[in-house]
């Protein structure tokens, strides 16, 4: 089951950055703040909390016990499902701090509000799967 949720939060993501980067080439006017609402959006938002989810599942697995407050230093598993769960969280957390734009806005608006808040969420998330 963990696998299906995975999946399905990747293929979310995907959905999302497709249609991020192809509202781009359209023309204007074409691309509708519901259109943002439900393809960019909520897919990072759901992706998000489907990674958490995978993430918990995996940590419940490895470890055999429900609690995240472990510590098995000397152990490796330990940390490669303690990454996996904070680069989920990380992602999880740059999905909600996305909000869907206002299509009348220009570009330079967007990006200063929430700029600090995807950084932490997506990159630093990523740096953390990279480690693992």
């Amino acid at each position: 089951h963990r696998a299906i949720i995975l999946l399905t939060g990747v293929n979310l993501y995907n959905v999302m950055v497709v249609c991020d980067l192809l509202q781009g080439y359209l023309p204007a006017g074409w691309w509708t703040e519901e259109m943002e609402k439900w393809l960019v959006t909520l897919p990072c938002q759901v992706g998000g909390v489907l990674f958490v989810v995978a993430g918990y599942m995996y940590w419940i697995s490895t470890h055999c016990s429900l609690s995240v407050f472990l510590w098995k230093p000397n152990n490796l598993e330990y940390w490669i499902s303690l990454s996996n769960l904070v680069g989920s969280l990380g992602f999880c957390f740059g999905g909600i701090c996305v909000y869907p734009i206002n299509v009348r806005e220009p570009l330079s608006s967007i990006f200063v509000g929430n700029a600090p808040e995807l950084f932490i969420g997506f990159f630093l998330g990523s740096i953390v799967f990279a480690i693992q």
